[in-house]
């Protein structure tokens, strides 16, 4: 009984026609290394290459100084709601503005 339940078990076992898959090996892990080193000398070679510039300081005027109040008019005035609104200057001088 014990020899006919083990051909039994054999014979019910799924068998395959080709070996399952080998797991390839990987060179990710190699290039990824590599291109970081390449980047890090790449920039500490053209960091090395020139001297850092410097900026240049320039001495402005500025209308905001607090011993000095400069009256700044409005252009218009936007209200949104009860309680927001948008305040567009006029000219300004000595304050340059990006609109």
């Amino acid at each position: 009984m014990l020899i006919l339940d083990s051909c039994q078990l054999l014979a019910s076992a799924r068998r395959y026609s080709t070996a399952p898959n080998q797991a390839k090996d990987s060179n990710l892990g190699f290039y990824l290394i590599g291109a970081g080193a390449v980047g890090l000398g790449a920039y500490a070679y053209l960091n090395s290459l020139k001297p850092p510039v410097q900026a240049v300081k320039l001495k402005e005027t500025s209308s905001l100084d607090p011993s000095n109040f400069v009256d700044f008019e409005l252009k218009r005035v936007e209200h949104y709601n009860h309680n927001t609104a948008k305040r567009v200057p006029g000219a300004i001088p000595q304050l340059p503005l990006l609109m």
